[in-house]
């Protein structure tokens, strides 16, 4: 009765605890199944996942893991203290706070109109003209340009001299 009693203790008793693992890895902000990344071994076996993120780790040598996914911050876990459940936290979400400066401009700084802008602006018939147009409601947009008599007299000169 006692060897039948230790047999089934021996039986019963769990073997190398270490030398199997199963889990499965999920991103930590959708919840998702990461599929393709790997596990690696301290004595250098590589394991992936599924495509349901499921993984089984076959080293009974091993003693921690490495788990590495694309567009994730690696995690290292000492074998024993794996989870069955196993976050990954995305890339995106690590970056630090960056800040963005520049100087202001100032006018005194700013590059000078070229001379053909400067005659544009002088010259009448070359200037450009101001928006105008009527509105839903029948209102003229912006207010009516003003041009003085001298302005209309040059003006008349250059296209009779055209």
């Amino acid at each position: 009765m006692k060897k039948i009693l230790l047999l089934a203790m021996i039986v019963m008793t769990p073997r190398c605890a270490n030398a199997q693992r199963r889990g499965v890895l999920l991103d930590m902000e959708t919840r998702q199944p990461i599929s393709g990344a790997t596990i690696i071994t301290n004595k250098n076996k590589r394991f992936t996942t599924n495509f349901h993120g499921q993984y089984y780790i076959d080293d009974p040598a091993a003693t921690s893991v490495t788990i590495i996914g694309k567009g994730y911050v690696k995690r290292d876990y000492q074998i024993k203290n794996i989870p069955d459940t196993t976050f990954l936290l995305p890339v995106a979400i690590t970056l630090n706070t960056v800040v963005i400066t520049a100087k202001k401009i100032s006018l005194e700084t700013a590059i000078a109109p070229t001379e053909s802008y400067k005659m544009m602006m002088t010259d009448p018939l070359m200037r450009p003209k101001r928006p105008t147009g009527v509105s839903i409601l029948g209102t003229r947009m912006g207010p009516k340009p003003k041009v003085g008599k001298k302005l209309r007299e040059q003006v008349r000169k250059t296209i009779e001299s055209y």
